[in-house]
């Protein structure tokens, strides 16, 4: 597989980024807010009040984490030929299927997270991964 960072749309890929976090804004908070904190034991005071403090942090570690694998669904890309909208959403099924999704299970799996929260991280990653890749791949 040859890769070619010189196809890359640096670009697009904060805007995929922006992409992701947004829709990470939307399923945590409009959507599943308030049931994936529950979930998560963050329901009484000393719990959010403890999240809060680091809220900032960890939007900064998301963020960067999102910019990451924009770059990553990008370069792929370049290795591809006749790139699309379509490609670059397989191309996020593909990175959810075979990495999100195990990581997520695994997780899951060591930490003992009611089913619920689960499959409120996997939509997620899902929606994200595939989305981003849609936005790559439509913008190269």
């Amino acid at each position: 597989m040859q890769i070619h960072l010189d196809q890359v749309n640096w670009l697009a890929v904060p805007v995929a980024a922006v992409a992701a976090f947004v829709i990470g804004g939307v399923v945590y908070g409009a959507i599943f807010g308030k049931k994936w904190v529950t979930l998560h034991g963050y329901d009484n005071e000393a719990a959010t009040a403890r999240m809060r403090q680091s809220q900032g942090k960890a939007f900064a570690l998301m963020f960067a984490a999102d910019l990451l694998m924009a770059v990553v669904i990008a370069v792929i890309l370049t290795a591809l030929s006749d790139v699309t909208w379509m490609t670059g959403a397989g191309v996020g099924l593909l990175m959810w299927a075979g990495a999100a999704l195990p990581d997520q299970i695994m997780q899951n799996a060591a930490h003992r997270k009611p089913v619920a929260a689960f499959a409120i991280d996997t939509v997620h990653a899902l929606l994200y991964l595939v989305a981003s890749g849609a936005i790559l791949g439509a913008w190269r």
